[in-house]
């Protein structure tokens, strides 16, 4: 059973934060906290958005591109991992959707 919504920006800033120092993951601190990670995660979202908006620097993140071998695949030439996220493509890919996945996986 998810816990309770996140109260405000203070205490989202406070949990992210405690995230960050301490190391775990952020459903982690939740279900300690009794916190809905959802309502964190949603915070964590918005929160980098505003960053970006307001032109504040947001420290990059390293996404990996792989190019799968022959006998991996076929069908993608190309393979982008960040955590526990693998996004497949090929070279005929829409950029634009393709603009839109990496964001949304780069969120997380």
């Amino acid at each position: 059973m998810p816990g309770r919504k996140v109260r405000d920006e203070v205490e989202a800033q406070q949990l992210l934060a405690e995230v960050k120092q301490c190391g775990e993951e952020l459903v982690d601190v939740c279900h300690r906290r009794n916190v809905d990670a959802r309502s964190l995660h949603a915070w964590k979202m918005n929160l980098t958005r505003r960053r970006q908006r307001a032109g504040q620097r947001v420290a990059p993140r390293l996404v990996e591109l792989v190019v799968p071998r022959e006998e991996d695949t076929e069908a993608s030439l190309f393979r982008v991992s960040h955590g526990d996220f693998t996004v497949e493509f090929d070279e005929e890919v829409d950029g634009e959707a393709l603009r839109k996945v990496l964001w949304a996986v780069s969120t997380c």
